[in-house]
């Protein structure tokens, strides 16, 4: 009875065991984890204050888009990047649809260029002038998307909105600086796999 019990309790353990395993292999393999945004360069060539409400600005990045997933594939029908100076809208860029597959990386360059009324006073106008003196600029920029995901060969039917990612960028001005360093910069979102709903803003070109 009791040579029966131990074998009883083996067998248990290699069946928990089994279980465990394919357990780990499986969410390994399907749980969804974060796409990775990262602003690998930026070329800035034009940004001042022409007079005292005008902005002219013309600033380039380049994005790279990593899909982690070994399973998972990505349909973009919505990706745009809106850039702020002092939490003030500058700009914004999109890319048309397309798909990303398993384990992919992609590149992106969204260009911001244009001459807008943006008036700065106070803290704003005084970090201005002295980011103008550095001659390196403070630019947020936040990645909007909208997503549909494909498991292996399934296909999910409806698309979804993630969190936004956000970009906190160092940006040096050419003119300033010939060399141009841009150290590389990693955009965050805390909630890419939660639903969230925003108001789109229309591409000005």
């Amino acid at each position: 009875m009791e040579s029966l019990l131990k074998r009883g309790c083996i067998v248990f353990l290699i069946f928990c065991t089994i279980v465990a395993l394919v357990l780990a292999i499986y969410c390994g393999t399907f749980t969804p984890r974060y796409l990775k945004f990262n602003v690998t360069g930026a070329t800035l060539t034009e940004f001042d204050l022409v007079d005292k409400n005008t902005f002219v600005f013309n600033l380039t990045l380049n994005f790279t888009i990593r899909n982690p997933n070994p399973r998972i594939g990505f349909y973009y029908d919505r990706l745009m990047a809106v850039a702020y100076y002092k939490k003030k809208q500058i700009g914004n860029a999109t890319r048309v649809p397309f798909y990303q597959g398993y384990k992919k990386t992609i590149s992106w360059t969204p260009v911001f260029e244009g001459k807008l009324d943006l008036p700065l006073t106070g803290k704003d106008k005084k970090e201005f002038e002295e980011e103008k003196n550095n001659g390196i600029y403070s630019v947020d920029v936040n990645i909007y998307l909208r997503v549909k995901a494909r498991f292996a060969e399934v296909k999910s039917e409806y698309y979804f909105e993630p969190g936004k990612f956000k970009c906190h960028l160092k940006v040096p001005l050419i003119s300033y600086n010939s060399s141009g360093h841009f150290n590389t910069a990693k955009c965050k979102s805390k909630s890419f796999y939660t639903e969230h709903h925003y108001q789109i803003l229309e591409d000005d070109n």
